[in-house]
């Protein structure tokens, strides 16, 4: 009789169990991406005070188990509000902000595009060893942030690459 409830003691004392998300697929109202989502998504918008407009910076997340978040974020640029060029001073600037805003290294970064639209992709560690793959894509009008960070090992290494693979643009507006 005792040894089943040491076993309840032991294995809640072995940390915390990675599992298999359930991927869905996701497509906003205006259907210009998709992307498989490890949860159900949810929704919100913000507004980002340029000092001469207010943005809209919608985002999708979802989290899993409680420990990973992914997230697409995605702003809008119209005439009135500037957007920015796909430099590689914007895209290291972008990165630059992210990583201090995580408190995490960079450790590896590539350029990347999709139908042919400029983009950015890196891998970042967090002090406390969360990893999170990243990628930014410029369009015609609007910016996305594709984003997945993760706190297990190889299993969260396949769920972020699956998540990041798996955004499509089906508009380049």
């Amino acid at each position: 009789m005792v040894l089943p409830g040491l076993f309840i003691i032991v294995g809640s004392l072995s940390g915390p169990v990675c599992t298999e998300p359930q991927w869905q697929r996701y497509t906003p109202e205006d259907a210009r991406f998709e992307i498989s989502m490890p949860a159900e998504p949810k929704f919100s918008l913000q507004y980002i005070d340029t000092g001469k407009n207010m943005l809209p910076l919608n985002m999708v997340s979802a989290n899993p188990d409680m420990r990973d978040d992914f997230l697409v974020s995605w702003t809008d640029y119209s005439k009135a509000a500037k957007m920015p060029t796909a430099s590689d001073r914007t895209f290291d600037k972008m990165r630059d902000a992210l990583a201090q805003q995580k408190n995490a290294q960079v450790l590896s970064e590539r350029s990347v595009t999709l139908r042919g639209n400029p983009g950015r992709f890196f891998t970042m560690r967090t002090e406390d060893g969360q990893v999170a793959d990243v990628v930014f894509y410029f369009t015609r009008s609007r910016v996305y942030q594709v984003m997945a960070q993760t706190r297990c090992g190889d299993e969260s290494k396949q769920s972020r690459e699956r998540f990041i693979e798996s955004f499509k643009l089906t508009s380049d507006t």
